[in-house]
């Protein structure tokens, strides 16, 4: 009887257990020994962590449940950090990490543990890539129609060994229409630590100007501009002088001076040019070819000489021609205009050309009076009697007031025979363009002797520095013909006002209106003005700006 109620008890303590729910076996069975187990993509080149998630392991009803997601804020920087769920609880959650600042290094340490004590730790190291487009790229100063190319570089200068080689997968110019293309790249590309692509960039100079552009790279997380391509079209201007030898005895010689200046910004190439048709005219300027130019830096000189023997009493015009690259513009003049006259008059006097001169805007921008380089004006008597000179006369006059002189030494004065009278002369031109004054004089010996003075008033380099500095006030067309517009930026809405007005100081345009914040424009309708340059302030928020402007209306 004891031994039946010993088996009893036996069968049903096997019962109890067999019976016991699954998980209670487990705990007492079988303990928790694995780790929770985290899964997520993470986009090294943007920072970002993505479908993230942390499971406890095993995946089964032995798993203890998680307990605990814990940030390492000693190890971690730069790194934001969340996490979805209650703790300690549940066997599956999702969390989210991203660099906070991209352009930084960044560091993310992260435990998961479970119930039963087992953890997981991850690490994760953001380090952003260092790309540079090097060097910026200055092509200088070209002529039109110039094709140039140069080379830069893509550099890969992130130093770690965490990251991958940097994928390129685009390169691009940021406006695409200053006349620069990107030749002999194509997409992608792997630029490995330390390393670096070739980049070839073409100028085409199509148009007059400075130009500028950017140049960008990127991949899939990130695109910059990180390199200044510019470059600067100009002109050559060819500016020839003319020469007067006024009154010279038939069968003498008299010498001149031709001046040939490049008033441009790039070279000038003169490749050819015509000597004068008269006989009485004779050049020494040397051979020049296309196969040996003559070349004239911007701002260069060339001077040669020109003899002229009349061979009877006739005035004489004669011309050179200069073949070169220069721009054709109101500023470029091509041909030596020549004259001279042959006389047997026993009084002679002699002509001067002063050339181009700035001319005189007071009280801004003063300039002048010029002195001649030679004695002017003379008049000898080469004859054997006195003569007496009882006054002058214009015979012709353009601006002719620029010429400083004293009228009373030329009235009433005696020459006795091989004897000269001289009378200095200055020029200080006002106005732009030709000044010339032809005089002629009422003399005892009948003679026709005259003397020309002349020259050519331009604007000062003063005005055009002075009025042209502000790049935020910009002209286009520069020269303009019917029309320009300016461009302006302001700080604020405020009055703005814009006077046109010519080199005299005469306003030949006014107007006033209101500027918005930002880039202004505004239309200039110049229909009605002269040919010539023109003064453009423009008055805004309490400052004056000014630049000059070329008109070319015919």
């Amino acid at each position: 009887m004891k031994h039946r109620r010993l088996a009893l008890v036996l069968l049903l303590t096997i019962l109890l257990i067999v019976n016991l729910p699954e998980h209670s076996k487990c705990n007492e069975l079988i303990k928790d020994t694995q780790p929770p187990n985290p899964t997520f993509y993470y986009c090294d080149c943007c920072g970002l962590v993505m479908n993230a998630f942390v499971e406890d392991m095993p995946s089964d009803n032995t798993r203890s449940g998680l307990a605990k997601i814990q940030l390492n804020t000693d190890s971690s920087f730069n790194f934001s950090f969340s996490y979805k769920g209650n703790l300690p609880t549940g066997i599956k959650l999702p969390w989210y990490a991203q660099v906070t600042d991209l352009t930084k290094d960044a560091k993310l340490v992260v435990t998961f543990g479970d119930v039963a004590g087992n953890d997981t730790t991850i690490t994760l190291i953001y380090i952003p890539y260092k790309i540079v487009v090097r060097p910026s790229l200055d092509f200088g100063l070209h002529a039109k129609g110039d094709t140039v190319y140069k080379d830069t570089w893509i550099v890969n200068k992130t130093i770690t060994n965490f990251t991958s080689p940097y994928k390129l997968d685009s390169v691009r110019l940021k406006f695409r229409d200053q006349c620069f293309d990107i030749l002999d790249y194509s997409p992608p590309a792997v630029i490995s630590t330390k390393d670096s692509i070739k980049i070839k960039i073409r100028f085409i100079d199509t148009m007059d100007g400075e130009f500028l552009d950017s140049i960008g790279e990127g991949n899939e997380c990130d695109f910059g501009f990180k390199a200044q391509v510019k470059a600067k079209v100009g002109m050559p201007l060819i500016d020839v002088s003319d020469y007067d030898f006024g009154d010279v005895p038939v069968n003498q010689i008299a010498q001149g001076t031709i001046h040939i200046k490049n008033q441009g910004s790039v070279p000038l190439i003169i490749t050819n040019f015509t000597h004068p048709n008269l006989t009485v005219f004779a050049d020494e300027l040397r051979a020049i070819n296309p196969q040996n130019p003559l070349i004239l830096n911007p701002g260069q000189y060339y001077d040669f000489s020109v003899d002229f023997i009349p061979t009877d009493t006739l005035h004489y015009t004669d011309t050179m021609f200069f073949m070169s690259n220069s721009a054709i513009t109101p500023a470029t003049d091509s041909i030596a205009i020549l004259n001279g006259r042959g006389i047997s008059s026993e009084l002679i006097a002699n002509s001067y050309d002063w050339g181009q001169k700035i001319i005189n805007i007071p009280p801004d921008f003063p300039a002048g009076p010029y002195d001649a380089l030679e004695p002017i004006i003379v008049i000898r008597n080469n004859g054997t009697q006195s003569v007496t000179i009882r006054g002058i006369k214009r015979v012709a006059d353009t601006n002719g007031t620029a010429f400083l002189f004293s009228e009373p030494a030329l009235t009433n004065v005696i020459i006795i025979p091989g004897d000269s009278l001289y009378v200095p002369v200055q020029f200080q031109p006002t106005v732009l363009g030709l000044n010339k004054l032809v005089l002629g004089y009422d003399n005892t010996a009948e003679s026709s002797t005259q003397t020309v003075l002349q020259g050519i008033g331009i604007i000062p380099d003063d005005v055009k520095d002075n009025y042209n500095h502000n790049e935020k006030f910009t002209i286009s067309p520069n020269p303009a013909s019917s029309a320009f517009t300016l461009k302006f930026e302001s700080a604020n809405n405020a009055k703005m006002q814009v006077t046109l007005f010519d080199l005299l100081g005469n306003t030949v345009f006014s107007a006033s209106e209101e500027s918005n914040i930002g880039i202004n424009e505004k239309v200039i309708d110049c229909r009605g003005l002269e040919t010539g340059y023109y003064i453009v302030r423009i008055m805004l928020n309490g400052v004056v700006e000014m630049k000059a402007v070329l008109l070319i209306t015919n």
